[in-house]
């Protein structure tokens, strides 16, 4: 990891009527993100989040240990948050993200996870009103679950899962968990360099660092190819590389090859 990128939570972990907010961050090596990646290569993308937050998530509020059962009480907005807090670690701060207008236009956008981030409210976030409480993961991962067998009837029965009492505005219900947890839509915005219009687009952090973490490990398994080929170390002992170090090796034997 580049360094320490802890981060405070909205909403929090209630334990013992204490609200827990304050994340450090574990430290995910090389092996230790390629291990994430393939454990959960067939998960559905909100399982995959409660893996990703679980693994970067090495304390809350200085209270050890933090599990997936923890990762999944979380409301969506609180995972996005470390997520995005663990990309800066992993890569770093500056994001960069395709849009594309109505027009057919593509833009490209820069942004910064340090302002996606902001500064966290000094009280939690409310995590009941109205008769719902906030989207949790998981909520996220059963209504992922079952999108797989009625895409249509899974955002529907997400809202239903989160009224506290039987009801039948569903659309209502919708907005007070709009209003919860606003955390949990992240929006980009931007000028169509062609027609000038305003495009709005939903940045979603786990999607958005599992790419890059599948490609991270791509990129590792083929340093190790080239490295256990040229110098005849062993996997483990490539993987264990400082990956500046790993990266610098690489590049000499890119330039001994380009020479000779």
């Amino acid at each position: 990891m580049q360094g320490t990128t802890d981060v405070t939570l909205a909403s929090g972990l209630w334990r013992d009527e204490r609200c827990l907010r304050a994340v450090r961050l574990a430290r995910l090596d090389s092996e230790a993100q390629r291990t994430l990646v393939d454990s959960l290569a067939v998960a559905v993308p909100a399982r995959r989040v409660s893996g990703l937050v679980t693994a970067a998530v090495e304390a809350l509020d200085g209270v050890e240990p933090f599990g997936l059962d923890d990762a999944r009480a979380l409301t969506v907005g609180d995972r996005d948050r470390i997520v995005l807090a663990l990309r800066a670690a992993l890569v770093g701060d500056a994001m960069e993200c395709v849009c594309e207008c109505a027009c057919g236009e593509t833009l490209e956008l820069t942004v910064s996870v340090r302002v996606l981030l902001g500064n966290a409210a000094d009280r939690p976030a409310p995590l009941e009103a109205g008769g719902v409480h906030a989207v949790t993961g998981a909520d996220h991962e059963r209504a992922a679950l079952r999108a797989l067998e009625d895409p249509d009837a899974a955002a529907d029965e997400l809202v239903r899962g989160c009224m506290l009492d039987d009801g039948d505005d569903v659309e209502a219900a919708a907005r007070l968990l709009e209003e919860l947890d606003p955390g949990a839509e992240i929006l980009l915005r931007g000028t169509c360099p062609a027609c000038g219009s305003e495009v709005v687009a939903a940045l979603d952090p786990g999607a958005y660092l599992w790419t890059e973490l599948e490609h991270r490990r791509t990129q590792l398994e083929l340093d190790v190819h080239a490295l256990a080929s040229h110098y005849h170390w062993s996997e483990a002992e490539i993987v264990a590389l400082d990956p500046r170090r790993r990266a610098r090796y690489i590049e000499l034997i890119a330039a001994e090859v380009g020479t000779a």
